[in-house]
């Protein structure tokens, strides 16, 4: 959540309740990039449709822009 909130304005962030009733739909899924500690470090939200990927959300932690991190999880 500090993730997303310190990438994005409050106007384009989820209630948590909306999140998780998103989570429900089986197109959307949310990955975490955490570090060893458990600290998240990025969050990327994406829709699987069968010809192709939405990337909806892409978010790096201010302590990792730079890094290539970003770079990293699109070409994954």
């Amino acid at each position: 959540d500090a993730v997303m909130r310190e990438a994005f304005p409050d106007s384009e962030i989820r209630s948590c309740a909306a999140q998780k009733a998103l989570l429900q739909e089986k197109e959307y899924c949310l990955h975490g990039y955490f570090t060893e500690e458990g600290n998240c470090e990025a969050i990327l939200g994406m829709w699987r449709f069968s010809d192709f990927l939405y990337l909806e959300h892409l978010a790096v932690s201010p302590a990792c822009r730079g890094g290539g991190m970003g770079r990293k999880i699109l070409e994954e």
